[in-house]
């Protein structure tokens, strides 16, 4: 099986080339690089067709895009593979990843997902901790107490390419640029087939400066992902909906409990 690995980009010279190193070292070699530059100005662009240079699987391009979504839009309808990752520049994957994949899609009904553990590092260069994914469910996720259950990052997942047809590309709306990952994985867990692997597929750094950490600062991610999952929570089938009223009825009913 093929794996398309997408990785958007804008100015991040300092930590790509460990990023591309991650993909190029695999030794499970049926798979492709996508690289889609959004037109950056600090030496990024010159390492990237320095990497891509030799390397007849990788394709790139550079040109100004309309965010994150829109660049991974764009990689999508370069993908030939049969199996999607998302590997951000500064993130990069663990050695023998890619082997572990193609076999774990091996069997599954499409379109399907495999999950796996990542670890968060900070600018130091310290582990603030390891995300692992074991419970997977829509209703689980949306809970108020559900949040520390739904994947950090989209190093730590793959998917198959056949999911983009049923629920269709990634959001490009205004504020998506800082919650696309999670709106993205609240459409596809409830449609398709999905595997845990107790492993670290992948490392996700919180570097100062990058949109992720910056919105935790400032505040504002909190509400903004409050609005999406009651958006979601809104949406929900009625079954779904019971239930998970009945489990947010339990949760309430248990902290008041134990006050």
């Amino acid at each position: 099986m093929r794996i398309s690995v997408i990785t958007p980009v804008l100015n991040k010279a300092a930590y790509i080339e460990r990023c591309f190193l991650s993909v190029d070292q695999q030794s499970y070699d049926n798979f492709e690089h996508i690289i889609i530059d959004g037109g950056s100005q600090d030496g990024t662009l010159e390492l990237i067709k320095q990497y891509a240079s030799k390397r007849p699987n990788v394709t790139w391009i550079s040109k100004q895009d309309r965010g994150q979504s829109h660049a991974m839009n764009r990689g999508l309808r370069l993908a030939r593979g049969d199996i999607i990752g998302v590997l951000n520049a500064d993130d990069y994957y663990e050695p023998e990843i890619f082997g572990t994949v193609s076999s774990a899609f091996q069997g599954m009904s499409r379109p399907s997902m495999v999950f796996g553990n990542c670890i968060i590092w900070n600018d130091a260069s310290e582990i603030w901790g390891v995300h692992e994914p074991k419970l997977i469910d829509i209703v689980e996720w949306l809970l108020p107490s559900g949040d520390g259950l739904i994947p950090v990052n989209p190093v730590q997942y793959f998917y198959s390419a056949d999911l983009h047809a049923l629920i269709g590309n990634y959001d490009e709306g205004e504020y998506m640029h800082y919650i696309m990952d999670a709106e993205f994985l609240f459409r596809a867990i409830q449609v398709t087939n999905h595997r845990y692997i107790n492993r670290v597929f992948g490392n996700f750094r919180l570097i100062s400066g990058t949109k992720t950490l910056s919105d935790m600062q400032e505040s504002i991610a909190d509400s903004r992902f409050l609005r999406l999952k009651q958006k979601y929570i809104s949406r929900l089938p009625l079954r779904m909906r019971l239930r998970y009223e009945s489990k947010r009825f339990a949760g309430r009913l248990s902290y008041f409990k134990n006050r």
